[in-house]
């Protein structure tokens, strides 16, 4: 079985799952100096979605991300931008652009080679990073363990490669 098959088989009990999702909530929502000095304000914290809004910097935009934690955490979170009111997702035109090459609005092509226009975030911690052709290599057992890639501080990557971006 190759690294995909290896990666997929994977899975967490979902009560597990929950109680590692609502601990490391409670640790986000608990931190209020955390939440001001970074701009957030969280939508949606319930298992398993995790959904924040965040103003940018530089130009007042405010963008939704939302987080999905199905598995968590034996599989990253996958990210997507949704709509303010209706929580909806956002198509790739809505998504941020010129930011190290993070941001593909155009869509990917997953390990099953079927292209998508679903636009995605190239980073690690992300699952559409670690499942997308070029990267299942970088398997996401390699960072899980890591300081800076629970919840806190995968949203803090994301957050801030998003106000390095053109909104």
């Amino acid at each position: 079985m190759g690294a995909i098959g290896a990666w997929r088989r994977q899975a967490v009990h979902p009560e597990v799952s929950k109680r590692l999702f609502d601990e490391e909530v409670g640790k986000i929502l608990g931190n209020a100096d955390l939440l001001v000095e970074r701009g957030w304000l969280v939508l949606v914290a319930v298992y398993p979605e995790f959904t924040v809004a965040v103003k940018h910097r530089k130009t007042s935009r405010i963008r939704v991300f939302q987080f999905i934690l199905d598995d968590w955490n034996d599989q990253p979170p996958k990210l997507t931008f949704v709509d303010g009111e209706t929580l909806q997702e956002l198509p790739g035109t809505m998504w941020p652009t010129n930011a190290l090459s993070h941001w593909h609005p155009n869509g990917w092509q997953p390990p099953n080679g079927a292209a998508t226009d679903q636009p995605f975030m190239c980073m690690a911690g992300i699952r559409e990073y670690h499942t997308h052709h070029s990267h299942v290599s970088d398997n996401w057992e390699n960072y899980k363990k890591q300081n800076g890639f629970d919840l806190g501080g995968i949203v803090s990557k994301v957050t801030e490669v998003f106000q390095k971006s053109d909104v």
